[in-house]
């Protein structure tokens, strides 16, 4: 990853280069950057749409809903939205509607693995996208892969995602004003396939409860009613594929993308309510990054603050992504000498245990059983296979 920092006009411009994996150098497009108008369209992007196209999309195709970050006050209006159309949702964590149950008939529950089987069998032929651009990589996929399903974004800014051209419109209001002749029918056949997908992951989670994703699925019990903080990629997929649908924090929020790995804690402790259960879910390479930030914490309001640190010893998303180790950044660091830098208090969990008393400032290293994690990962993907 390459990163520029330009300034142009009255504001500041982040340009990430991303390279095609796995490296291989080729020719970089032409980038031209917008100098004047904020709503300068960029490329691909078509004129932003209206009301009247984003029904007549709703009515002649039969799309997969993807929901991403969605801004408190939409919750209602979308999950309305949601019931009323009937097609199959997947819902980020990060939209905090994941596992509502009033969509629990309609929810993709079993993973991303099972949208693309969704779109490879022609069960929906298109994606109707709805709040923030999702950090599922199958939303990447849409640039090359799905390069041909139409795609209609219904976000609450000017921004598509893609480089593609997608039909978008800017307001998420227009949700409740959608006419729609006839409400996407249920596909039985799709439903059970879904649910008995999401039974054996679930039994997977249970039969490896100290792999990493075990963890994280017997720890998103425990946040059930708070507030989650996610960062940076793995923790996102991983919350998205293996935390409980019935346990359903009140906020969940991330950082990914152009924020990088940079600043996920500082960010976290912003972002952390009074009143509220505040987790923080990141891995080890993310907490080195910004291990000054607790720095601020005598400055904050009294808040019930929970950093957990995923420490599988350095980037494993890696480790399945090149065969080289140098990209894994493997290490033996332990993160309780930190805690008491700042006099946080830390405690090392190897499982999730039933009843643990936590101070306000609290951080847990949890360390996964490498095992467990690589053999969940073998009867995971064996699950997916054709």
């Amino acid at each position: 990853m390459f990163r520029l920092n330009l300034c142009l006009g009255k504001k500041p411009i982040h340009v990430n280069v991303c390279f095609e994996e796995p490296l291989i150098d080729g020719p970089v497009p032409k980038i031209d950057l917008p100098t004047h108008s904020e709503r300068t369209k960029l490329p691909g992007q078509l004129p932003l749409g209206t009301l009247k196209e984003m029904e007549n999309f709703l009515n002649s195709h039969k799309p997969l809903v993807m929901v991403g970050i969605l801004p408190e006050k939409a919750y209602g209006t979308v999950l309305d939205f949601l019931k009323q159309y009937k097609a199959p949702v997947y819902c980020e964590g990060i939209s905090s509607l994941r596992g509502h149950p009033d969509i629990k008939d309609i929810e993709i529950r079993s993973g991303e693995q099972m949208i693309h089987r969704i779109l490879r069998s022609g069960v929906c032929d298109s994606v109707l996208r709805i709040g923030g651009v999702p950090t599922t990589r199958v939303w990447r996929d849409l640039e090359d892969k799905y390069l041909n399903i139409p795609v209609f974004s219904v976000s609450f800014n000017h921004f598509t995602g893609l480089s593609r051209p997608v039909q978008h419109v800017n307001s998420l209001d227009l949700l409740s004003q959608v006419e729609f002749s006839n409400p996407q029918h249920e596909n039985i056949k799709l439903n059970i396939e879904d649910s008995s997908r999401a039974e054996t992951v679930r039994a997977l989670l249970t039969k490896y409860p100290e792999s990493e994703q075990g963890l994280i699925y017997s720890l998103s019990k425990r946040m059930d009613g708070g507030s989650i903080y996610l960062g940076n990629s793995l923790p996102i997929r991983e919350w998205d594929s293996c935390s409980s649908h019935d346990a359903r924090p009140l906020r969940v929020a991330a950082n990914r993308g152009a924020n990088g790995i940079d600043g996920q804690l500082s960010t976290f402790l912003g972002w952390a309510h009074p009143e509220a259960e505040n987790w923080c879910l990141v891995g080890d390479l993310t907490a080195l990054y910004d291990l000054s930030s607790l720095w601020a914490t005598s400055q904050l309001e009294a808040r019930k603050l929970r950093i957990v640190v995923i420490n599988n010893g350095g980037g494993q998303i890696f480790s399945r992504m090149f065969k080289k180790e140098i990209f894994v950044n493997k290490h033996q660091i332990s993160f309780e000498s930190w805690a008491k830098m700042w006099n946080w208090s830390y405690q090392k969990w190897h499982n999730i245990p039933v009843n643990s008393e936590l101070h306000d400032h609290q951080i847990i290293e949890l360390v996964p059983n490498w095992e467990q994690t690589q053999e969940f990962w073998k009867e995971y993907e064996s699950l997916w296979r054709e």
